[in-house]
């Protein structure tokens, strides 16, 4: 009855293999050029009812030597990509965006988001809604992945599934005029806000120091005589101000500036900014605009701007 006894060494053996090439091992590495399957799911739990077309994922290798991996993913549900083991941070943006450009890509820390320039007097083209997400320390080996999640939790997934929840990364500015007297005289309006930040990084969502201008169309909306919306970067360390203009029906034009306080617009915080004018008065014919187009008969009422109101 030593039959048993003469095969533990050989049980040994196999057991101590088998725990070699577990996925408890950390220091299992790909062979090189060789590709795996990881996958990544969209979570919009952080931008209900958003609705993209596509994104675009950016994989930076936290070792030495590795290589920048580039993947678009059709839809917002998310997708499978290939790339070799190792250490990586990425960052995933919406790429149905005309109005968005990217640059910077050699870096997880430079990589940014770019508004389109509209022509001169640093105009720029409404971004439309940008959306980013970064997962931090993304660990991929053939037994899956781990990675850190925003609140700084550790994630670890057998399967090879990464799960990120993207998140606003621009404003939409709304302008509300309550009341309007004279709007008969009105042929057109707009209100143009500069000091809006025309670049932001997306590891961070930190504006850059280039700022620029937006600019909406007034309309009667959502039961004001004058409504409009837009969509940019969060205000730039710059100041902001605020300018309307209107055409009235003979063709002359009235502006009106304002100055905003960053502090009322609540930088770097908000998702959305609301601003709310009282009142306004369309000059009537009798009055004439000066050389440069502002005149002071053109009467805004706004409380100081107290009354912005700021949904975050």
């Amino acid at each position: 009855m030593n039959t048993p006894v003469r095969h533990l060494p050989l049980l040994a053996a196999l057991l101590l293999a088998a725990v070699a090439f577990g996925c408890g091992q950390k220091e299992i590495v790909c062979p090189a050029g060789g590709q795996l399957r990881l996958s990544v799911a969209f979570e919009w739990d952080k931008a209900p009812g958003a609705r993209v077309e596509g994104m675009t994922l950016y994989f930076f290798p936290e070792d030495d030597g590795g290589k920048i991996w580039r993947f678009d993913i059709a839809g917002s549900e998310g997708g499978a990509v290939d790339i070799p083991a190792g250490n990586y941070r990425m960052i995933a943006v919406n790429n149905d965006l005309p109005g968005v450009t990217f640059s910077g890509a050699g870096t997880f820390a430079t990589f940014s988001a770019n508004a389109v320039p509209a022509g001169g007097d640093s105009l720029l083209i409404p971004t439309g809604t940008l959306y980013s997400a970064v997962v931090d320390h993304i660990a991929f080996t053939p037994c899956g992945v781990t990675y850190s999640k925003p609140d700084g939790c550790s994630k670890e997934c057998p399967a090879g599934l990464v799960r990120c929840s993207p998140d606003t990364a621009s404003v939409v500015y709304n302008v509300y005029i309550r009341s309007v007297d004279g709007l008969e005289r009105l042929k057109s309006a707009v209100a143009s806000i500069n000091g809006v930040a025309s670049s932001l990084t997306l590891c961070d969502d930190a504006t850059g120091s280039g700022s620029g201008a937006i600019v909406l169309r007034l309309a009667a909306a959502s039961g004001f005589p004058l409504a409009g919306s837009t969509s940019g970067f969060d205000t730039a360390n710059a100041p902001v101000t605020l300018t309307l203009t209107v055409v009235r029906t003979d063709g002359k034009a009235f502006t009106k500036k304002f100055n905003i306080s960053r502090h009322a617009l609540n930088h770097g915080t908000a998702h959305h900014v609301d601003i709310y004018i009282d009142e306004m008065d369309i000059p009537d014919y009798s009055d004439s605009p000066g050389d440069d187009g502002d005149d002071v008969d053109m009467s805004v009422i706004v409380d100081g701007w107290n009354v912005i109101e700021i949904d975050l």
